[in-house]
């Protein structure tokens, strides 16, 4: 039945808005629903999209229940779910050697995947994705914040782009890295795809006008389930960022670490993602970054499955191939450290960050 209802929202359907169904989700989710008689004028197409998307977000949630519900995986069709999850990735067929991945174990480490030197040049990108979580000033910050480094001050930010900007450098998302290295083709020099991760508030209000300022994109990996949760970004918020040319992708509906998880229950997790996301926006995320940087032999093949055509990882690194499209490296941009007066300063500067670019300029 929530199966039901979550099509017919994301089809416009109107009835299920008016069914009980959706007054009782409305009130768990503090959702305004469309009245009758028809919108006036003065209220936005965006303004009742949001909405529906909204809701269709919520029955998602309450999907998701019903299946944890009843371990130990959620209920899918066997028709779209193979019966027992495959250990190789068949990505499009390549002349060069396949790799082997190695396993996420944390997201602090810096655990590489061999590269055999002998892969064609021509089949291999080195495009660098830039890894940042927040940016926020630093006297925001807890006391005792666990995780400081995860934080870029807005001005540090500001610079770096800044300095990428000056330096010829331009972004493009994941989505059009992974169409190049989907269509074996290689992208103008400079270009470098900027990620976020998790979807904070402050995604949106200190990073989104300092890319605007310089005319940069960037993807943000979106915990769906956790739109418009407390500490977390708003639909409206995400919508305004995707219409100035940022993307929406995936990074799970509830950011569990997936190698915990059944692979018809980690399939579930990165599809209601997308739906969400699709829903949302109206476009379908096909790049995915893993909770925790975490992944196995049964996490690329549910990423696989789910048609996520790049997957990135925590391993530092800059290249990109259609045999390792599903363990795809980022480099990181370190934030603040807690200094011993407890106050929270330092990071990767502007120069630092341009250094660690010039590999990968032409």
């Amino acid at each position: 039945m929530t199966r039901e209802l979550v099509e017919r929202a994301r089809g416009g359907d109107r009835e299920v808005f008016e069914s009980p169904a959706a007054a009782v989700i409305g009130n768990l989710f503090n959702i305004a629903q469309p009245r009758t008689p028809a919108p006036r004028s003065g209220r936005t197409v965006s303004s009742v999209r949001t909405r529906a998307s909204t809701l269709v977000v919520a029955l998602s949630a309450l999907a998701i229940s019903a299946c944890s519900a009843s371990p130990p995986a959620p209920s899918i069709a066997p028709s779209q779910v193979s019966a027992q999850p495959s250990s190789t990735i068949a990505p499009t067929p390549t002349a060069s050697p396949a790799l082997t991945p190695g396993v996420g174990t944390s997201s602090e480490d810096t655990l590489g995947v061999s590269v055999p030197a002998d892969t064609a040049a021509a089949t291999m990108l080195h495009v660098p994705v830039l890894m940042y979580h927040r940016v926020m000033p630093p006297s925001l910050l807890k006391v005792d914040e666990r995780w400081p480094d995860l934080y870029v001050d807005p001005v540090t930010f500001d610079a770096q782009i800044a300095a990428m900007k000056s330096r010829g450098w331009h972004t493009v998302t994941t989505g059009q890295l992974a169409a190049a290295v989907m269509a074996r083709r290689s992208l103008p020099s400079h270009s470098v795809v900027i990620t976020f991760d998790d979807g904070r508030p402050d995604n949106y209000t200190y990073a989104f006008p300092i890319l605007k300022k310089y005319g940069f994109v960037a993807t943000f990996f979106i915990v769906s389930g956790r739109i418009g949760r407390t500490s977390h970004i708003t639909a409206s918020q995400l919508q305004e960022m995707a219409a100035a040319g940022n993307e929406l992708a995936d990074h799970t509906w509830d950011h569990t670490d997936l190698t915990t998880l059944t692979y018809a229950q980690a399939r579930f997790r990165i599809r209601a993602a997308a739906d969400a996301i699709e829903s949302l926006v109206g476009v379908r995320p096909t790049t995915l970054a893993y909770p925790y940087g975490h992944y196995d032999s049964t996490v690329l093949a549910a990423a696989d499955a789910e048609g996520m055509y790049l997957a990135f990882t925590v391993h530092a690194g800059a290249w990109e191939s259609a045999a390792t499209r599903l363990f795809q490296p980022r480099l990181r941009v370190q934030g603040l450290v807690r200094q011993a007066d407890g106050s929270y300063s330092g990071g990767t500067t502007a120069q630092q960050l341009l250094a660690r670019l010039a590999p990968y300029a032409d």
